[in-house]
Order: C-alpha cells, then structure tokens, then sequence
C-alpha cells in the first residue's frame, strides 16, 4: 500500500535500496596484563608465615633479640632497697604452669618483633596469679566513647570474650597491651617484620627460584636449544646459526680433562701416559645415535655428548675421565661459533 504522503527529502524515481552488512569473518580480543610483584600481607600470621618460619635470616635476627633481651635479669626495688622473694618477682620468674619466666618473657619480645604488638592477662586471685600471653590475631582493641582503649576482645574458635584495660577497686586491671611505637596508628603497635617485608619477599622469591633452578636442572632432558637442529637461512643462501643457550645448572658433572703424553719404555718403543689437563663442569649426557647427526660418520661409535664451557686446547683424542668412567673425545665444535661452548662428541669405553 503507498502512503499518501509526500516525503521531501526523497529523490523521485530512485528506489530505495537496503543496506546490506556482511561479516568477513570471526574477531578476536588480545588481553594483556601487566604482570605486578605478589607482596605478603602485612599482617600478624601471613609475616610470621613467610619471614619466621620460613627464611631463615629473619627467624636468627628475632632469636638473637629475644634470646638477649629475655637473659636480663628483673629486679624490683623499693626506693633504694632491693626486695627478694617479692610476690611480683615470684610471678616473674614463674608467670605460669607451662612456661618459666626466661621462656615467658622470650615470648613476649618474640611476639612483639613480629606484630608489634603484646598481650598479657593476668588470671587469678591473691596468691594464685598467672601470666599468659595471648595471639596477636586474635586479638582487638576496643575503646570507650572518647576513643581511649579500655578493653581486649579476644577471639578464638567460636569464644568471644572481654578482658578489661582498666583496674578497679579490687585490684589492678586483667591485662596489658605492650606496644611498638606506630606513627600512624593510635592503638596498634608497628612491627619491625613489617617494615622488612619486602626485603624478605625478595629473598623468599630468589630461594625459591633458586631451588627451582637446581630441581629442574637436575633431570636428564635434552638441550631445547641444540645447534644441530637450528639452521636458518639468509636470502643469499649463507647460512646462519642460532646462538646456543645452555641452562648453566646443567653444567653439573665434575670430569677430569685428561690428554695422552708418549714417553719411552727404553725398549724402542714407548708408552702412553695421562696427564690431567684441567677439572671441569660440563654437561654429561648420552645420546641416541638414530638422532644423531655427525658429519657422515657413523654415529653409532657415539655414546655421550659433553657440552662444556669453551676452553683452549681441547681436540680430539683426548678423553674426559668421571671417577672409573673414560670418555676419550671423537669430535670437538664450537657450537655457535661465539667461543663460549664446546660440544664434544665421546665414546664411553671399559678401563
């Protein structure tokens, strides 16, 4: 049905044709992320987790403090006058039924290392008077309407309770905050941990990596990056060769460089005597001769590959010597033509 309606924008006696959109073809999303450091919480257990209990420099430098300091002897005085056999000295040396006062106190200023922060409640009455040092993470402050502390809220499993800041007229208060001077923070204390955490993260990181690097070298695989498998070419035919990456873990083989001196028997003839030459680290490895390549000779002589750093002097005819084992040496290459490896081709024979 026509309209009746006269548009005037439209061009009369063109029809209107439909715009038609095709795809080419299925998209893609490229995401990159830039990779960012992972830094341990600052918090009580995740320190104590990766600094005291597991590197071995912040767990010495905490002893050494707690050990010292824990040593020193409390004396109480009234005025001048030293008192023995105090109740308070007595406590001291003996704050509770599972710990002596040296252990007590090694505690106490180990706790404070790590979370800045120490808790102690008083249990008891009269002559039965303990100490215990309560979890740093399990424990809050809380304050009164004017923002002054007069409360520890201790948590623990699904317990929640209440010890109180503030003496009263029955004796002095049930516990005491011990803190680190925090510049920021009114009620918590600063750990020393916390201020050498990233330090510790960094040494943490590099053990792993270091430890990662022994594992992995450790297990026999073949060099990824092997010259005899890398050969490109340049447009005008020359061809050139990739430069060879050997894992230095994987010089882990200690080998004896010997080479063969003639000295005469007196008979007319002579005899053959070797001479070590140098003591190396190398790359000690067997090969399968069907995957190896050997200048058209017959790779089946071959039994181990050495791969070691380059060295003046080595050729063939002279022999690696591993405790029994005698590698005398069939070929010698310098793989990338860079003077900074030697791949020996060997063949492992009986003394």
């Amino acid at each position: 049905m026509k309209s009746a309606w006269k548009w005037p924008l439209r061009r009369r006696g063109v029809e209107q044709t439909r715009v038609e959109h095709k795809s080419g073809g299925y998209g893609f999303v490229a995401l990159e992320a830039q990779g960012t450091a992972n830094w341990t919480r600052r918090d009580y257990a995740a320190l104590t987790r990766e600094g005291y209990l597991r590197n071995p420099i912040v767990y010495r430098a905490v002893r050494l403090v707690a050990e010292a300091t824990s040593a020193i002897p409390l004396l109480l005085y009234r005025g001048v006058e030293e008192l023995d056999g105090h109740p308070l000295t007595d406590l001291l040396k003996m704050p509770n039924n599972r710990q002596s006062g040296a252990a007590f106190f090694e505690a106490l200023y180990t706790t404070l290392l790590l979370a800045g922060n120490g808790y102690l409640e008083l249990v008891g009455f009269a002559d039965a008077l303990e100490l215990h040092l309560l979890r740093p993470e399990r424990v809050s402050v809380e304050t009164d309407g004017r923002g002054w502390p007069n409360a520890l809220s201790y948590r623990s499993g699904g317990l929640k309770r209440q010890i109180g800041l503030t003496p009263d007229e029955r004796r002095v208060a049930d516990a005491l905050h011990l803190t680190l001077f925090h510049p920021l923070d009114d009620h918590y204390g600063f750990a020393p941990l916390q201020a050498a955490a990233t330090a510790m993260d960094i040494h943490n990181a590099a053990s792993a990596w270091n430890k990662a690097l022994i594992d992995n070298s450790a297990r026999k695989r073949r060099l990824a990056t092997e010259f005899r498998a890398h050969h490109l070419a340049l447009p005008q035919g020359r061809p050139l060769m990739q430069t060879l990456f050997i894992d230095p873990g994987m010089l882990r083989h200690e080998l004896a460089l010997e080479e063969p001196v003639e000295t005469p028997d007196g008979a007319g003839g002579f005899t053959i005597v070797w001479n070590l030459v140098a003591t190396i680290w190398a790359q000690l490895e067997p090969v399968d001769p069907a995957n190896e390549s050997w200048a058209g000779r017959n790779a089946s002589e071959l039994t181990h590959r050495v791969t070691m750093r380059f060295r003046e002097g080595v050729k063939q005819g002279m022999r690696f010597r591993k405790t029994a084992r005698l590698f005398p040496i069939l070929s010698v290459q310098d793989a990338d033509e860079t003077g900074r490896y030697l791949i020996c081709r060997t063949r492992e024979q009986s003394q």
